[in-house]
């Protein structure tokens, strides 16, 4: 497998330095560069994180491959302490940032299924695929197609913004703790309502600038009945009688939903600046 390219931030270089040269001294540098961030780091969208993450992950999965051709070793200690500061940091910032959303949703006491469909409702709207729908140039849609697929998780060819890459990352660690697990679900679930709702105004984008619509398997948005069927479908009975579990499911499910909005965002943003003319207008 090919392996994702390295940061040229402080963290990923710790990680280069090591992996070219497997000793104490490198060690102790990568430890230092995952333990220690910058109060002005902010981990779930920061390019050199989220970039060195996705590269731990990776070296990770290609065990025995990747790791043994350049150590001699399975996954060794300093891969896995590195991987799992990073981890902790950014597993501190979502439940920060998502606590409100999750306090307000457990409140509600009403079923899971129904909790979670409300949730994604007030934390996720469709901003950006209303101005992919209507008015955004070719080029646009087409750089939301090859973020999306980073977005979704896959591997990329190259250097990736972190608020792209971190949905995978985040979908990746819930998914490898299992104390983790009932928020991978409930990241998943919200991930499927918000893929969903958007897939009609996306497919309509493609068709507007020209491009073949990427194969779906529903060109239509379910309804309320649809959607709250594939939600139950996907909890299975996770959180019916155990309020801390239902918890952790919103829990990730906010998470998905708040990366989702930061990530679109920062593309907007990205395309409003595209727009602004060089040189400031007087008149």
């Amino acid at each position: 497998m090919s392996l994702p390219p390295p940061s040229s931030g402080p963290v990923g270089r710790a990680l280069q330095a090591w992996l070219d040269s497997p000793t104490t001294t490198t060690a102790h540098g990568l430890a230092a560069a995952t333990a220690t961030l910058g109060p002005a780091c902010d981990v779930l969208t920061d390019d050199d994180v989220q970039g060195s993450l996705r590269r731990l992950y990776d070296l990770a999965e290609a065990a025995p491959g990747a790791i043994e051709s350049v150590t001699g070793l399975r996954e060794p200690p300093p891969l896995v302490r590195a991987r799992a500061a990073l981890e902790s940091a950014v597993e501190f910032e979502l439940r920060i940032r998502t606590a409100h959303h999750v306090d307000v949703a457990c409140e509600r006491r009403e079923p899971l299924g129904a909790a979670l469909v409300r949730l994604v409702g007030t934390m996720h709207g469709p901003a950006l695929a209303s101005y992919l729908e209507r008015h955004a140039p070719r080029h646009q849609v087409e750089h939301h197609r090859t973020l999306s697929i980073v977005h979704a998780g896959e591997r990329p060819d190259a250097p990736a913004p972190g608020h792209a890459l971190v949905t995978g990352n985040v979908a990746t660690m819930l998914r490898l703790h299992p104390r983790l697990r009932p928020s991978a679900t409930g990241f998943e679930a919200a991930r499927l309502v918000t893929t969903a709702r958007a897939r009609p105004r996306l497919t309509a984008a493609a068709r507007r600038v020209g491009l073949v619509p990427l194969p779906v398997a529903a060109a239509t948005a379910p309804d309320a009945c649809d959607e709250r069927a594939l939600v139950d479908e996907l909890l299975g009975g996770a959180g019916q009688e155990a309020p801390d579990v239902a918890a952790d499911v919103l829990l990730g499910a906010a998470s998905y939903l708040y990366l989702a909005a930061v990530h679109e965002s920062r593309l907007l943003a990205h395309w409003r600046e595209e727009d602004l003319p060089e040189e400031p207008i007087s008149v």
